[in-house]
């Protein structure tokens, strides 16, 4: 995994090889403008209005063979066509915080769930249906709190984010009085960012756009908190108890938003 205080906008910066830049360029230099204005039926039309010409000897040649009657292939087009394939983009998430399968778990009452080595961020869906104290704890190697996650009375249903800046978290515990469920899914998973966002409790966001500003409104009685982390130490744009309407700046992705509230809440791009 790469050093959590490496920005993940570093890590997007990820260019297609120069070979793919270099062809496309040569193709719309290629090209004439009214080729690239013209609708695929017209090419269509031009292409089959042509008389067709009887074949010529040179039509009719067969392919050129080697000494013992295989044909010849041209190697060259080939290392050509390989090098030309562009490379897969980096999945700067994926880069910054690791990725792994989605782990599944539920139960009733307080319980310790060990994470798998390969999982170091996550961000966890939990519910619970309790009418008592929901708490989940990210805990280290010695048993020691990391980060609190979740500290709810009664029902639940929220996302939060473990692990953003480095912590070292190997088991989540859950204290509760009734039935809940935990989806923990890599970082990527996070849901993408649009203009318009709601939600009625915690959430974590990737966004992936440019520095602007946004007006968040909240109509709770608990804390409503928003943070932006581009995988360093987050910045706290929001941080109110109860109802909240005003305007923050957000940098430009990629990034994480990082949601806490306990009442409906409004996000709106400028």
């Amino acid at each position: 995994m790469t050093d959590a205080h490496i920005p993940l906008r570093q890590l997007k910066r990820t260019v297609l090889p120069l070979i793919a830049i270099t062809a496309l360029a040569g193709a719309l230099t290629g090209c004439d403008a009214n080729d690239l204005a013209s609708p695929l039926s017209t090419a269509t039309k031009s292409a089959t209005s042509e008389t067709p010409k009887p074949p010529t000897d040179s039509d009719t040649d067969e392919t050129p063979k080697t000494d013992n009657g295989e044909a010849e292939t041209d190697e060259a087009d080939a290392d050509d066509a390989e090098e030309e394939a562009p490379e897969p983009e980096v999945n700067a998430y994926d880069e910054h915080f690791g990725t792994f399968k989605t782990i599944k778990k539920s139960g009733r009452g307080d319980t310790v769930v060990k994470l798998p080595k390969d999982v170091s961020s996550a961000i966890v869906t939990a519910d619970h249906t309790g009418s008592s104290n929901f708490v989940i704890q990210a805990l280290d190697s010695d048993n020691e709190m990391t980060e609190l996650l979740v500290n709810e009375i009664g029902g639940y249903s929220g996302t939060v984010a473990t692990g953003i800046m480095g912590e070292d978290s190997t088991r989540l515990k859950v204290t509760a009085d009734g039935k809940w469920t935990l989806k923990i899914k890599p970082i990527s998973a996070a849901p993408l960012a649009k203009a318009e966002l709601s939600g009625k409790s915690d959430a974590v966001f990737r966004y992936e756009g440019d520095a602007t500003i946004a007006t968040f409104t909240h109509k709770g009685g608990g804390n409503f908190v928003v943070m932006q982390s581009d995988g360093t130490w987050p910045d706290l744009l929001i941080n109110e108890i109860g109802t909240y309407n005003g305007t923050v700046p957000l940098s430009s992705g990629p990034s994480l938003l990082l949601i806490t509230a306990d009442g409906k809440w409004t996000m709106t791009e400028e």
